[in-house]
């Protein structure tokens, strides 16, 4: 378990059980995922790919809670991807280093662009 590791390493173990670890950083981001901004000129590169014709995808190790969170605010990014993976997707055997989202989101947008061509 990640946060029992993380505990162990940081010496929290007293402070913190893995479980009221977990739920206080996911109420601590919550706080501040409105505040996060897209990196300079990601928009702008999106629109360009968009206008190009290239399919773009999100794979993310976070969870669908994580990424729903995320993404509200930022709509405008998320408008321009045909679809997202994300890390607790049941095609999703394996999480990083191993390829296995971008495999999955490889797959999930082929499917999409056959049946457009069908």
């Amino acid at each position: 378990n990640v946060a029992e590791i993380l505990l162990q390493e940081l010496n929290l173990e007293k402070e913190f059980t893995p479980s009221s670890f977990v739920d206080t950083y996911y109420k601590e981001m919550d706080k501040i995922y409105e505040d996060i901004k897209p990196l300079p000129a990601v928009k702008e590169t999106m629109q360009k790919l968009k206008d190009l014709g290239v399919p773009m995808v999100i794979a993310t190790s976070s969870y669908t809670a994580s990424y729903t969170k995320k993404m509200k605010f930022h709509k405008d990014i998320e408008s321009f991807v045909l679809l997202h993976v994300c890390g607790d997707d049941s095609e999703v055997k394996h999480g990083k280093p191993a390829p296995d989202i971008f495999l999955c989101a490889k797959k999930r947008l082929e499917q999409k662009i056959e049946k457009k061509l069908d």
